[in-house]
């Protein structure tokens, strides 16, 4: 065998296990869902669409026989749940709706504005739509982070109750309580939230990661800017905060090594 027709046959084998793989993740997810939440999965579809059909009054007299389809190929796909279900060919009326839209590492959490229905229907139902942007979650269950990429997060997923692969945020990256702060907090208001250090903590090394500021003699360290708590003890050594040159450690404290016949001492070791 050629080593083209090798390096041919490796790509075929790897292109078909990567679409085992998002399929089995796929039917894990909808799973999750439809035991959890007791939800019924209609379809993928593409969001312009999602919403025109929610804002119109198309929402009114809804058949959910007419969305049993997928579209994986949409710009924005959007998955589509709804309950009760009472009759897939019959018409519904959407009473209340909830989109759930992932991109960039955020999420957003909203409803669109409706019209009123002129004849109510008898068989109402319960939409949620769960749409994903560009760069977003990958979609992939997890248990432990090992499961997930470099840059992402195994997190619990706060409205499906499943533990999903999440992108990690950095320092003053925008985030929400879905998104995972590396070494910091989600703070801010709104949409203008963003990953800031916490109480005791700074934006050190660099600037590029919160650290535990204002260490003592003795405490964990990766920094000598965080070991500020113990007068001269402002290295990082080892691991942990010790005293700087020119000091020697005696009774708890850094004092002034090397002292001279005659200079004042505390201890012995000076």
């Amino acid at each position: 065998m050629s080593l083209l027709i090798m390096v041919k046959e490796l790509r075929r084998q790897r292109h078909c296990r990567d679409k085992f793989r998002s399929l089995l993740a796929f039917v894990l997810f909808i799973q999750c869902i439809e035991t959890v939440l007791s939800f019924d999965y209609l379809g993928t579809h593409e969001y312009d669409g999602v919403k025109w059909l929610l804002k119109s009054k198309k929402r009114c007299s809804f058949i959910p026989s007419d969305y049993f389809e997928e579209n994986e190929n949409v710009k924005t796909p959007c998955r589509i749940f709804v309950k009760p279900l009472w009759a897939r060919n019959e018409e519904h009326e959407i009473s209340r709706h909830h989109v759930q839209y992932h991109a960039y590492g955020a999420k957003y959490s909203y409803s669109f504005t409706t019209v009123t229905c002129s004849t109510p229907s008898v068989r109402k139902l319960d939409m949620f739509i769960l749409c994903e942007g560009e760069t977003v979650t990958n979609r992939t269950t997890c248990r432990t982070g090992s499961e997930c990429g470099e840059t992402e997060t195994c997190r619990k997923h706060l409205d499906m109750d499943q533990q999903i692969c999440i992108p990690t945020r950095h320092l003053h990256e925008s985030c929400d309580d879905s998104s995972s702060c590396k070494n910091s907090e989600c703070k801010g208001t709104d949409r203008n939230r963003s990953c800031q250090c916490g109480i005791s903590h700074r934006a050190l090394n660099g600037q590029i990661e919160c650290l535990k500021s204002n260490l003592s003699l003795g405490q964990s360290c990766v920094n000598d800017t965080q070991c500020k708590g113990t007068q001269n003890a402002g290295r990082c050594l080892n691991g942990e905060c010790f005293c700087e040159e020119g000091f020697v450690l005696q009774k708890l404290r850094c004092l002034p090594d090397r002292r001279r016949l005659g200079e004042s001492c505390e201890g012995h070791l000076q």
